[in-house]
C-alpha cells in the first residue's frame, strides 16, 4: 500500500491577527501601495502572492469595521482562483494598524517554493514542454506524454519532506503526493488543458491528485498512484489515469465540491475514433495503454474453458504470453491450474493478477497475465 502525506495550506492555519490601536499621520504610509476599494486590495495582495512576496505591507483607505473577515474572504478568493497558488502555499499571517479612516496591513505570507524557485520551475517546465510535444498535437496526446514524464522523471519521498514541483524537478527529483499533483498542474495548464487539484483521502491517509479536462469533460488523474513504490525507472503505468468520480472512488475519497467526472474513457475515446478519425491511431494506442481495450469480448475470459481456450491459441500463434482480463477472481488460482493441465507440452508457466480500476460496479474481475513456455 503507497503512504501518502500532505500539507494542506491556509484552510488548515491559524491566522494570527494583531491588533493595535494607533492614530497615523500621512506620511507613514509614503513608501507602501495605497487603496480604497476591496477589489483594489484583492489586486494589489494577489499580485504580491503570485510574485512570491513573503512581506507585503498596504494602506486601505475604505471601510474599516468589517476588515478581518474582508481580508479573509479575500484570501479565499484568491485561493479559489488557482489551485497552484493555494497548494504552494504554507500559510500567510497578517496584523494592521488603524485610524478612523485607514488601516495599514502587514502580511507575512510563507511558501513552499521562494521566487528563484518557482522562476526555476518555470523555466525547467517550459523547457519539459518544448522537448515532448510535438507540433500537431492535440490535448490527449498532450496529456499522455505529460503523465508519462512525470512516471519516468520522478519519485516518491518515503521521507515527507519535499511537498513541491520544485522538488519534483531537482535532484533528488522526489516528492510527494503534493508535489506530483502541483507538478501535474502546472505542466498541464501550461500545455492548454484546464486542470484543478483535489483535497483528499486515499488508502485512509491525506492525498492530493488533479482532474483534468479534456473536450469539456472532466477525468481523475493521479500521477502519483500511477507511480507505485518502490520506484522502479521507466516504469509507467496508467491505473489511475483519466477515471470517473464512480471509479476512482474504490479508493479515494474527498468532502469539498469539485466539478463532476461521470464520463467513461473508454466511451470517449470510442467515440473520438468516430469524430476524428485523423487521429485514430492516437486513440487506439490509448485504448491499449490504459488496458481499455480489455473491456472488449476479444480480450475477456469468463470461465476457465475461455480461460484455456485463449492460452491454447495464444501458443498455437507462438504467443509465450496472455493480458487479458478474467472475471471470477474467487476461482481465479484453481481455474489457471485446471487451465494448464488441459494443455500439452508445457514446460513452464507463470501468472499475476491485480485488480481492474475501470470497472466501478464489478468487483470480481481482475487484469490477469499470464506467461508459459
Amino acid at each position: 500500500m503507497r503512504k501518502v502525506h500532505l500539507s494542506f495550506p491556509v484552510s488548515k492555519f491559524a491566522v494570527l491577527l494583531l491588533f493595535t490601536l494607533l492614530f497615523l499621520t500621512p506620511k507613514a504610509y509614503a513608501a507602501v501601495d495605497s487603496v480604497s476599494t476591496l477589489s483594489s486590495l484583492q489586486s494589489k495582495v494577489d499580485s504580491a502572492m503570485h510574485e512570491r512576496k513573503t512581506s507585503y505591507q498596504i494602506v486601505y483607505k475604505g471601510n474599516i469595521s468589517t476588515l478581518q473577515q474582508d481580508i479573509s474572504n479575500i484570501i479565499n478568493k484568491i485561493y479559489n482562483a488557482d489551485d497552484y497558488l493555494r497548494y504552494t502555499s504554507k500559510g500567510y499571517y497578517y496584523s494592521y494598524k488603524y485610524s478612523s479612516n485607514m488601516a495599514t496591513i502587514t502580511f507575512t505570507f510563507n511558501y513552499w517554493n521562494t521566487a528563484q524557485q518557482e522562476k526555476t520551475v518555470n523555466t525547467k517546465v517550459t523547457a519539459i514542454l518544448n522537448q515532448i510535444i510535438k507540433p500537431g498535437m492535440n490535448n490527449f496526446e498532450k496529456e499522455k506524454v505529460i503523465h508519462d514524464w512525470i512516471e519516468k522523471h520522478v519519485a516518491y519521498d518515503t521521507s515527507y519532506s519535499k511537498y513541491s514541483a520544485y522538488d519534483a524537478l531537482v535532484s533528488p527529483y522526489k516528492t510527494v503526493c503534493q508535489g506530483y499533483a502541483l507538478l501535474s498542474y502546472k505542466m498541464l495548464n501550461q500545455a492548454g488543458i484546464k486542470t484543478r487539484i483535489i483535497e483528499g483521502t486515499a488508502g485512509g491517509q491525506s492525498h492530493a491528485w488533479n482532474l483534468v479536462n479534456l473536450d469539456g469533460v472532466w477525468y481523475h488523474f493521479d500521477a502519483t498512484w500511477d507511480d507505485p513504490l518502490p520506484d522502479v525507472a521507466g516504469r509507467v503505468t496508467y491505473d489511475y489515469y483519466n477515471l470517473t468520480d464512480a471509479q476512482i472512488k474504490r479508493d479515494h475519497s474527498w468532502v469539498k465540491t469539485y466539478p463532476a467526472a461521470t464520463t467513461d474513457f473508454y466511451n470517449t475515446l470510442n467515440k473520438k475514433l468516430v469524430t476524428d478519425p485523423a487521429k485514430a491511431s492516437v486513440y487506439r494506442g490509448l485504448l491499449t495503454a490504459l488496458d481499455l481495450n480489455l473491456l472488449s469480448k476479444k480480450y475477456t475470459a469468463n470461465n476457465r474453458d475461455e480461460l484455456a481456450a485463449m492460452m491454447k491459441e495464444a501458443i498455437k500463434n507462438k504467443q509465450s504470453t496472455i493480458h487479458i482480463r478474467y472475471m471470477n477472481r474467487s476461482t481465479l488460482l484453481n481455474d489457471i491450474a485446471t487451465a494448464i493441465k488441459g494443455i500439452p507440452n508445457l514446460s513452464y508457466y507463470s501468472y499475476s493478477y491485480s485488480d481492474y480500476k475501470r470497472t466501478s460496479n464489478i468487483t470480481n474481475d481482475v487484469v490477469l497475465n499470464v506467461s508459459f513456455r
